[in-house]
C-alpha cells in the first residue's frame, strides 16, 4: 500500500483532510463525484447520491464527529473522498467514493489507495483513541473490491456490544 501511495503522489495526486468550510465551498465537486456513475460495484447507486449535497455544520463534540478526507487531481480538482464518522474508539466510513472518470484514468483508481492511506495515517497521528475502522463487510462487493479491502489491511471481525 505504501508503494501505491508514493506512486500516486509521484503522479501529482494529493490526499488530505478537508476542513468543514473547505468541504462546504466545494459542493459542486462533491456532487460531480457522487453523480459520476449510476452504478458502483455492479449495483445501482442510492438515490441520495443524486441529490445536491448539503453544507455540513462544524461539530463541537470531541468524541463524536465527522472527518472528510479528499483526493485531488494534479490540477487540484476534488476527485474522491472518505466521509468518516468517529464515535469514541470506533471510526466508520460513511461514504468512500471516487469520480468515475479519474478512477478509469488513474491506474485503476490507485488514488483511492492514497486516500485510504491518508485517512489511516491521520487517525494514527491525530485520533489515538480510535482502535477500530469499519468499511462495510468483507464479503460485500465485487471480487475486485474484496481483494482491495484485503490489500489495505481490512479483515473480518465480530463486534458484540
Amino acid at each position: 500500500m505504501r508503494y501505491q501511495h508514493r506512486q500516486v503522489e509521484k503522479d501529482g495526486y494529493t490526499c488530505r483532510p478537508l476542513s468543514v468550510p473547505e468541504r462546504n465551498n466545494r459542493l459542486d465537486e462533491l456532487y460531480a463525484i457522487n453523480t459520476s456513475a449510476s452504478e458502483r460495484q455492479g449495483g445501482a447507486m442510492n438515490e441520495t447520491y443524486f441529490e445536491y449535497p448539503k453544507p455540513m455544520e462544524q461539530e463541537k463534540c470531541p468524541y463524536h464527529f465527522h472527518n472528510v478526507y479528499g483526493a485531488f487531481s494534479p490540477d487540484n480538482v476534488w476527485i474522491g473522498y472518505v466521509d468518516l464518522l468517529i464515535v469514541g474508539n470506533w471510526a466508520n466510513t460513511i461514504h468512500f467514493l471516487g469520480h468515475q472518470a479519474y478512477l478509469d484514468a488513474c491506474k485503476k483508481g490507485s488514488f483511492m489507495v492514497g486516500l485510504w492511506f491518508c485517512m489511516v495515517k491521520d487517525i494514527f497521528e491525530n485520533h489515538p483513541s480510535v482502535k477500530f475502522i469499519q468499511y462495510h463487510m468483507m464479503d460485500v462487493g465485487t471480487t475486485g473490491l474484496q481483494e482491495w479491502k484485503k490489500r489495505v489491511g481490512l479483515q473480518s471481525a465480530l463486534i458484540i456490544p
